[in-house]
């Protein structure tokens, strides 16, 4: 069983892979890994190493290529185009999107639990001091009928 080579590196199951259709290539993939499904599945799909290698006119007949056109290559080659002057280090193109994506993720988790654990923590706070209050007014409570009690006493 192969490994994705989108940069999860886990085995491949035969359901859940693409491969690149470029001949010098055949790069497999899981569907995620290359934000696709399997109900999306395009015919003649290039990895995205291949069609970063490919030049900006081979990109744009894909881009406009209307029948055999994916989101997903559509979204790469956008992307690619507007980072023409940004050199990439071959094959680490989506690993890094994947490593930025996963830093985001965890970035988005951790600040859902901070706010969560705040939230429990100020609930749990206020319903102590709700129940200090109402101890401390019982006392208070008590105080004044002693007082009254003692000066009753007085007299």
């Amino acid at each position: 069983m192969n490994a994705c080579n989108g940069g999860c590196n886990k085995p491949l199951k035969a359901n859940e892979k693409i491969s690149c259709s470029q001949t010098n290539c055949k790069k497999q993939f899981h569907y995620f890994c290359v934000q696709l499904t399997s109900a999306k599945k395009p015919t003649n799909w290039k990895c995205p190493d291949c069609i970063q290698e490919m030049s900006s006119t081979q990109r744009n007949k894909i881009k406009n290529d209307t029948p055999g056109k994916n989101s997903l290559s559509k979204a790469i080659n956008e992307s690619l185009d507007e980072r023409q002057n940004v050199t990439f280090t071959r094959g680490n193109t989506l690993n890094n999107r994947f490593v930025e994506e996963t830093v985001n993720l965890r970035s988005a988790v951790r600040n859902i639990l901070h706010e969560e654990i705040r939230d429990i923590v100020r609930a749990a706070i206020s319903e102590e001091f709700s129940i200090l209050r109402k101890e401390l007014r019982s006392c208070e409570d008590s105080l004044s009928y002693l007082n009254n009690k003692f000066e009753e006493m007085e007299k």
